[in-house]
């Protein structure tokens, strides 16, 4: 998927320097989610049955966390693209930068917190 981006990561390096970063912040928030309905249904706190009523507190923790994230990694990108010479970037540029990196990890964790609470539930019901 990277390669069909080659030309765009050459002309703005800093942003395959964030992607680790989502990616690793997304896979903990899946693991997360995850990690709770697996307990919850073998505690019998939640079940495959009321799909919606597991899913919607992890959804809220999972946006919140993502809002935290988004502030910080977008404040982050922010800073690191701000311009600190003459003509080698524009205030405006980072902005859109901080916007464009805050908008992917918040995406991200968002369908990792979805994703990580749905698994379990589906499997569950499927017999697995």
């Amino acid at each position: 998927v990277i390669s069909r981006y080659q030309d765009t990561l050459q002309i703005y390096p800093l942003l395959i320097a964030f992607q680790p970063v989502i990616s690793a912040v997304s896979g903990n928030v899946g693991l997360q989610s995850s990690s709770i309905i697996v307990r919850n249904l073998a505690l019998g706190i939640d079940s495959e049955r009321r799909f919606w009523r597991a899913l919607l507190p992890e959804f809220k923790v999972g946006a919140v966390i993502a809002s935290t994230m988004t502030g910080v990694v977008g404040a982050t990108a922010l800073f690191w693209y701000a311009p600190l010479r003459e003509g080698e970037h524009t205030w405006s540029g980072a902005v859109v930068f901080a916007l464009t990196i805050g908008l992917g990890i918040f995406v991200s964790m968002t369908i990792a917190a979805l994703s990580g609470t749905a698994a379990p539930l589906l499997s569950k019901r499927l017999g697995f």
